[in-house]
C-alpha cells in the first residue's frame, strides 16, 4: 500500500517535472526560431542548444524517479537509457560543431539544382494533450535537431546537417505515432537529408531518402483523401509535398544513371501537377512550371532522345520569355542544355551561339569567376578546338584555368582536363615547349592531389611524344621512365608509354558537360 503510494506521488512529481520543462524546451525553441527567421543563426543555435539541454535534464529526471518504482519493465527502462544517451551524443555534437558564416556559393553547378526542393522553416514543437507522453517529447527534440540541421544546412555545412538530420531521423523513427503531423515530420526530416546527400553528390544514399519520401507523401496523401476528400487545403499541402518529392527522386534518379526511373517517377509528377493545377487555383499553388519541361529536357537527353530533349529545352525558354517572373539563371541553365544537344547532334554552330548566350547571362546574374561561366567556357573553347580555331580556344581555356586559380571549391580533376586541353591547343600550333610545360603543370597536379585519372594516361603519352618531337632523345629516355614509374602508381599500361612517339592526340569526351563535370 505504501509502495503504491510512494510511486503514485512519483508519478505525479514526475509528471509536473515534465510539463514544466516541455514548457521551457518550447519556449527555448520558438525563441531560436524567431532568431532563425531574421537570419541570426548564432543566436538561433544557442536557442536550440539550451532546448536540447533541458531535454538531457528531464530524461535524468525521469530516469532517477522511474529507477526506484516497482514494477517498471527493462524494456522501458532500456529505452529510457538510450534516449538519454542518444540526447546526450546531440548536445555534445552541437557543441562541437563549429558555425559557419552564412554566404551565398556560386562554385557548384546551380543548373544541376534546379527543380529541386527542401524544407527550409524552422518548425515551432506546439501542443499536445499529452504533453509528458514519451511521443510528444520525441516529436519535440527531432523538430529541434532538424531546426539545428537548417542551421547548417543555410550556412553551407553540409556534414554537419546531415549529422542532425541523422539524429532526427533515428529520433522521430522509433515513434509508433500515426498522427499526420508526425508522418509529415518524417517527411520533411528524410527529404532534407535526401537533398543533403544529393549536393554531396551521394546520389544513391539521395535515392533512398528520396524514395522513402515519395512512400510517405504517397500515405498521407491516401489517408487524407479517405478522411476529408481531395479538395482541401490539407490535401493541397500533402499534394505539394509529394510533388516536391516526386521531382526530387526524378532528379536524382537522373543524377545516379537509372534514367528509365527517372523518366517513370517525372511522368507520374507531371500527372501530378497537371491534376493540381485542374483542381486548384494556379496563383495558390507553389509549381515551378519551368522545373517539370527542363528536368524532362535533362532526362531525354541523357536517354539520347535528343528530338524530344530540344522540344522541351525549347518549351522552357518559352516560358522564360512568356513569364516575367521566370529567373535568368533558368533561361541559361535551358540554353547550356541546349547547347549540350546540339553539341551531341554535331551542330557545332548551334551549339556555340546557345553556349555564348548562356555565358552572357550567367556572367552578368552569377559574376565572372563562377562554377557556370567556367563551365560554358570550356565548352566554347572545346568547340572552338574541334573547328580548329585555337588562338580563340587556347584563349577560353586559359579564361578557365584563371577562374579555377581564383575561386574555392572547384575540383582538380575538372583543372587536370582544363590543363590538358590547353597543352593540346599549344601542341597543335606547334608550341612544343608550351605543350610540355602544360603537361609537367597536369602531372605535378597530378601527383600532389594523387589524382588517378585515366587523362594521366594521356598526358604521360604527350609529353614522351612532345619530348622526342623536340629531338631530346636523352631526355626522351629519363621522361619515359619516370612515366613508367608514375604509370605503376596510376594503373596505366607501361605498353601505352612506350607508343608515346606515335601518340598524336588527347581523346576527349564528346560532351563538353561530361568534360567540365
Amino acid at each position: 500500500m505504501r509502495a503504491s503510494k510512494r510511486m503514485s506521488n512519483s508519478s505525479a512529481s514526475c509528471g509536473c517535472c515534465t510539463r514544466l520543462d516541455r514548457q521551457s524546451q518550447s519556449e527555448l525553441n520558438a525563441t531560436g526560431v524567431s532568431y532563425h527567421k531574421r537570419n541570426e543563426h548564432r543566436n538561433a543555435m544557442e536557442q536550440y542548444v539550451h532546448a536540447l539541454r533541458s531535454q538531457v535534464r528531464q530524461l535524468r529526471h525521469l530516469e532517477e524517479v522511474r529507477a526506484g518504482s516497482i514494477g517498471l519493465n527493462r524494456r522501458v527502462k532500456r529505452r529510457l537509457s538510450q534516449r538519454m544517451s542518444q540526447e546526450e551524443t546531440a548536445v555534445q555534437e552541437a557543441k562541437l560543431v563549429p558555425l559557419r558564416s552564412a554566404r551565398t556559393s556560386h562554385n557548384q553547378d546551380q543548373a544541376r539544382l534546379l527543380g529541386m526542393s527542401y524544407f527550409s522553416k524552422p518548425l515551432e514543437t506546439g501542443n499536445s494533450a499529452d504533453e509528458s507522453s514519451d511521443e510528444f517529447g520525441d516529436k519535440c527534440n527531432a523538430i529541434i535537431l532538424f531546426n539545428i540541421s537548417l542551421v547548417h544546412l543555410e550556412t553551407k555545412n553540409l556534414e554537419a546537417a546531415a549529422t542532425f538530420l541523422e539524429f532526427a531521423r533515428h529520433t522521430v523513427g522509433s515513434s509508433s505515432s500515426v498522427e499526420a503531423s508526425t508522418s509529415l515530420l518524417k517527411l520533411m526530416i528524410s527529404g532534407n537529408l535526401g537533398y543533403v546527400f544529393y549536393l554531396q553528390e551521394q546520389y544513391e544514399q539521395a535515392n533512398t531518402m528520396f524514395e522513402d519520401v515519395v512512400r510517405l507523401g504517397r500515405n498521407v496523401l491516401d489517408s487524407i483523401r479517405k478522411s476529408e476528400g481531395v479538395v482541401c487545403s490539407s490535401a493541397q499541402q500533402a499534394m505539394c509535398f509529394l510533388l516536391m518529392a516526386l521531382i526530387n527522386l526524378a532528379r536524382s534518379y537522373d543524377r545516379s544513371g537509372c534514367t528509365s526511373d527517372a523518366l517513370a517517377i517525372y511522368d507520374e509528377a507531371e500527372m501530378l501537377g497537371n491534376t493540381m493545377l485542374d483542381v486548384f487555383d494556379a496563383g495558390c499553388l507553389d509549381i515551378n512550371l519551368f522545373a517539370m519541361p527542363y528536368i524532362g529536357a535533362q532526362i531525354y537527353q541523357h536517354k539520347a532522345d535528343y528530338d524530344k530533349s530540344i522540344e522541351l529545352y525549347q518549351l522552357c525558354l518559352q516560358q522564360c520569355r512568356e513569364q516575367p517572373q521566370c529567373h535568368l539563371e533558368e533561361e541559361a541553365a535551358a540554353l547550356r542544355g541546349l547547347g549540350e544537344v546540339y553539341f551531341e547532334q554535331k551542330h557545332f554552330d548551334q551549339s556555340l551561339q546557345a553556349f555564348l548566350l548562356a555565358l552572357g547571362i550567367w556572367t552578368n546574374e552569377c559574376g565572372e569567376e563562377s562554377k557556370e561561366v567556367a563551365d560554358m567556357l570550356f565548352a566554347i573553347g572545346y568547340i572552338q578546338y574541334k573547328r580548329e580555331e585555337y588562338t580563340d580556344s587556347l584563349h577560353a581555356f586559359e579564361k578557365v584555368l584563371k577562374i579555377h586559380e581564383r575561386a574555392g571549391g572547384i575540383s582538380h580533376n575538372e583543372t587536370l582536363k582544363t590543363l590538358c586541353m590547353i597543352a593540346q591547343v599549344h601542341r597543335m600550333r606547334n608550341e612544343l615547349w608550351d605543350a610540355l610545360m602544360a603537361c609537367k603543370d597536369i602531372l605535378r597536379l597530378a601527383e600532389q592531389h594523387q589524382i588517378c585519372h585515366p587523362m594521366v594516361a594521356d598526358v604521360l603519352r604527350m609529353e614522351g611524344a612532345l619530348v622526342h618531337e623536340l629531338g631530346r632523345t636523352d631526355m626522351a629516355e629519363t621522361v619515359l621512365a619516370d612515366a613508367a614509374s608514375l604509370a605503376d602508381a596510376h594503373d596505366v599500361k607501361v605498353e601505352e608509354i612506350t607508343l608515346a612517339a606515335s601518340y598524336s592526340c588527347i581523346q576527349m569526351p564528346s560532351d563538353p558537360a561530361a568534360a567540365a563535370a
